[in-house]
């Protein structure tokens, strides 16, 4: 599961829309390796506090076993969350073993 938390007005949220998920890579790897999700932080307070989200955008990757495997505070650009994201998948396919 991807889940991409963000909030109503935040400048970073909408530019990693915009920018990280639009690009034709991530979004083809969103699509082709993960369950995804975007959320806004203020309506599930209290899955922000158990995953310890700070700040906003945060984009969590959960495993099949319900484990975080990643937590990416902030605005990341394509190339860093496509990295971030090979690492989740490849966890995950060891944790599904």
């Amino acid at each position: 599961l991807l889940l991409f938390v963000k909030t109503d007005g935040c400048v970073f949220c909408t530019k990693m829309e915009r920018e990280t998920y639009s690009n034709e890579s991530v979004a083809r790897q969103v699509t082709g390796t993960f369950v995804a999700s975007s959320v806004n932080g203020r309506s599930i307070p209290e899955l922000v506090r158990k995953l310890n989200i700070r700040i906003y955008p945060t984009t969590v990757i959960i495993g099949p076993d319900a484990q975080v495997l990643d937590s990416i505070p902030g605005y990341v650009p394509a190339a860093t969350l496509q990295s971030r994201l090979e690492i989740a998948a490849q966890k995950s396919s060891t944790v599904s073993r």
